[in-house]
């Protein structure tokens, strides 16, 4: 990689811009940073940056307006997005809007010094490209995607790339996962979103009935169709078709699936003519695909027409730092549905369901969720209002001092990273009383970040 590439960096906090700057400045990189987005789409129409790092939230301009504004002028020009949040849509609209990637606060400084080379290197290609598709700009989100974890966001990051495409795109994972979700997820951020998104469950219906559901059928097509009615497919002309548990569809109706996909012609039964329509196709599974086409159980034509764009969701044990969030969200929901208070989990209960592994995912955690503020009386839901076998299972940890502070809830939400980064550099301060060389090699900084993070938390910093 050629040194001196540039790089602006659009901070409103002052602490952390020059943190991030003196991480890049020591990889010999070409670092100018502005405190707001105006001043860095004033930088950006002027001059020329190999790279553009911007928070979302800044007084005044956003992230991801400077983001929009600057590829009006730019439509190349390459973003890396900071975020304390983490929220489902703002991942969405960031890399919809043309972001490289995401980083989460707080990060490490090896973590941004990777994300920036990686960028760095698709810039490279993209210079070098006489080709390059530029993302729509077009707007919508949904927030009914919950998670913070890495395994979430690359699900994110998915959804964002392929929703204003036309590709076919397969859902894998477990049942109870939450493959519906994001099927609506790349339908509500896509230029569909205002036509229909209709879901057919290819398991849930008898094989005699599945292609009528499907393709729609004529008057007089078979006994007891005394008029004529419409498809799933032809209703959701314009918008998205969901197959869920496409795994279960009989042979004979994949062959006529695999048709559609290639012509985009139905036909009604009991008709004689075809008609075409415009909808996009998103599947899902949990079952082994691939193992089914060696099977023949699967048509390996159809595997490939449907496998464009694979995204595979996660099991809820896999992601279990997500648990909070859920849960925290399935409580609101539920108080709001039954127009009651905010009940809240004990201690006890977060750190039975951090332990137990949901087979069922997240549709197992909102149910018993919803079950146990049922049986609560009071507006605390603890151990005895949780169904036994989640008990036994879920193992009870010992927590040390760190774990209380991740597991524990406060009065109205889960702590910040940044608190939890706060009292670990106050607790190393105190044990080498507060030598400031001994607690930076011991938190992997140098001296001089330190000092920095403690001006950004307003620890006093005492001399030695």
């Amino acid at each position: 990689m050629n040194r001196k590439k540039r790089i602006l960096i659009a901070d409103d906090d002052e602490v952390g811009r020059e943190i991030l700057k003196e991480a890049l400045l020591k990889e010999n990189f070409e670092v100018v940073d502005v405190s707001s987005g105006e001043e860095a789409l004033e930088r950006c129409k002027s001059e020329k940056f190999h790279l553009i790092i911007t928070d979302v939230k800044m007084g005044g301009m956003s992230g991801i307006e400077l983001i929009k504004k600057c590829r009006e002028y730019k439509p190349t020009q390459l973003f890396l997005v900071i975020t304390a949040f983490g929220e489902s849509h703002v991942t969405i609209e960031a890399i919809k809007e043309g972001a490289f990637d995401i980083l989460i606060k707080p990060f490490s400084m090896e973590k941004i010094r990777q994300k920036v080379r990686n960028a760095l290197e698709k810039k490279e290609i993209i210079d070098h490209s006489q080709n390059v598709s530029v993302p729509d700009m077009a707007m919508g989100y949904t927030r009914r995607l919950i998670g913070k974890s890495e395994a979430m966001h690359e699900v994110f990051k998915l959804i964002g790339r392929v929703a204003n495409s036309n590709t076919p795109v397969l859902i894998q994972g477990e049942s109870g996962t939450g493959k519906e979700l994001v099927a609506r997820s790349i339908h509500e951020n896509s230029y569909r979103r205002n036509w229909p998104f209709l879901a057919i469950n290819c398991g849930a219906i008898p094989e005699n009935l599945l292609e009528s559901e499907l393709f729609g059928y004529e008057k007089g097509a078979f006994t007891g169709a005394e008029k004529p009615k419409m498809g799933i497919l032809e209703a959701a002309n314009g918008g998205t078709c969901f197959l869920d548990e496409i795994g279960e569809m009989p042979l004979n109706m994949q062959t006529k699936l695999l048709r559609f996909l290639q012509e985009g012609e139905i036909m009604r039964l009991g008709a004689t003519k075809s008609f075409k329509v415009d909808v996009r196709i998103i599947s899902a599974t949990n079952k082994d695909l691939e193992k089914m086409v060696k099977e023949n159980k699967f048509r390996e034509d159809l595997y490939y027409r449907l496998n464009v764009v694979q995204i595979n969701l996660p099991p809820l044990r896999e992601r279990r730092e997500d648990i909070p969030l859920l849960v925290d969200f399935f409580l609101k929901n539920y108080s709001l549905k039954n127009k009651i208070p905010p009940k809240k989990i004990t201690k006890e209960v977060l750190n039975i369901f951090m332990n137990y592994d949901w087979p069922g995912n997240v549709r197992e955690l909102e149910n018993v969720v919803e079950s146990a503020a049922t049986l609560s009386p009071t507006n605390i839901i603890d151990v005895e209002h949780i169904p036994e076998k989640i008990r036994k299972n879920g193992e009870i940890i010992k927590r040390d001092n760190t774990k209380e502070i991740i597991l524990a809830i406060p009065e109205e939400n889960f702590p910040p990273l940044y608190e939890v980064e706060k009292m670990y550099i106050l607790k190393v301060l105190k044990a080498v009383k507060n030598n400031k060389s001994k607690a930076a090699r011991i938190l992997g900084i140098d001296r001089k970040t330190l000092r920095l993070k403690l001006k950004q938390y307003g620890i006093e910093d005492k001399e030695e």
